[in-house]
């Protein structure tokens, strides 16, 4: 599967799409946030007044959604480690 970008909607309901746009050979990159308008994706321009703000929300979301997956990941990887020691405890407690 591709990441083709991040969904992320404000609390006025406002759906953005935060995405990575490479520059041609030269390998360039740059951050490109749309916005949903009557149900197309229009780029934001860098001199829209809000541009940044919205920048720094998408962001933030971005990190959150991140932190979020860690500690899910963090979670499922403490089960497996409590699930492979609880054997162990249990064949040392049936041998005594």
């Amino acid at each position: 599967m591709l990441a083709k970008g991040l969904l992320v909607e404000d609390q006025n309901g406002q759906e953005y799409l935060l995405s990575v746009n490479e520059q041609g050979q030269g390998g360039s990159h740059d951050v490109r946030i749309s916005r949903r308008v009557a149900g197309q994706w229009v780029l934001m321009g860098v001199t829209e007044p809000p541009v940044s703000s919205v920048r720094e929300g998408v962001i933030g979301a971005l990190l959150d959604f991140f932190t979020g997956i860690c500690r899910v990941l963090n979670q499922s990887d403490s089960r497996r480690q409590a699930q492979r020691m609880r054997p162990a405890v249990r064949s040392r407690t049936s041998h005594s």
